[in-house]
């Protein structure tokens, strides 16, 4: 579709952490977010989702959407952690919270991919091979990336789900902002200010 050309075409991905470092040293520098910041600098590795998670919960007394909070099932999941004793049983559908998904999908290795999820892809390999359901190399190749694909599937859409979660958040706050600088609550009416200064 057009719209998606467009997107492709136009949308840069800039640096990861290109603004950290002068986020940072805003937050720092102002009193009201300090403590964040000290916090923050505390931590052995932060991402800007992260700073602007914290600093919505803590400094602006806010929450995100409930929905992002909502128990997820993938497929991929339902068949890597079955617990099945009988093949012929429906297959259970398993829920896991945001932060459930999180933890299974963070690396435990800084050098490779290596997480629950990963290791758990390799013992059941393991386990087809010791059960005779893979009969040679090639065809636990195979397997493995069939096994990775539901991976990759499944973290992009997670990914995809933090990052709308994190443009939420910032979007709200840049609303809250203009509209406090311009309109006023009078007996839950909105109007806007007399005498804006503009610079």
């Amino acid at each position: 579709m057009l719209a998606n050309e467009l997107i492709s075409d136009i949308v840069v991905n800039l640096p990861r952490g290109l603004f950290l470092k002068p986020v940072k040293d805003c937050l720092l520098s102002n009193n009201e977010t300090k403590s964040l910041a000290t916090e923050l600098n505390q931590k052995e590795r932060v991402n800007a989702s992260y700073i602007i998670e914290q600093y919505f919960t803590q400094l602006k007394k806010d929450q995100p959407k409930e929905l992002y909070n909502y128990e997820k099932s993938y497929e991929f999941l339902n068949k890597l952690f079955d617990t099945r004793s009988n093949m012929r049983n429906a297959l259970e559908k398993k829920y896991f919270r945001t932060e459930k998904l999180a933890e299974l999908t963070k690396k435990m290795s800084k050098t490779e991919r290596d997480n629950e999820i990963i290791r758990k892809i390799d013992a059941e390999l393991e386990k087809h091979v010791k059960n005779k359901k893979i009969q040679n190399d090639n065809e636990k190749e195979r397997v493995r990336n069939k096994y990775l694909n539901g991976y990759k599937d499944f973290t992009e859409n997670e990914k995809q789900i933090r990052f709308n979660k994190t443009c939420d958040m910032v979007l709200f706050m840049i609303i809250d902002e203009i509209f406090r600088k311009e309109y006023v609550s009078d007996g839950g009416v909105l109007n806007k200010r007399k005498n804006i200064k503009r610079s």
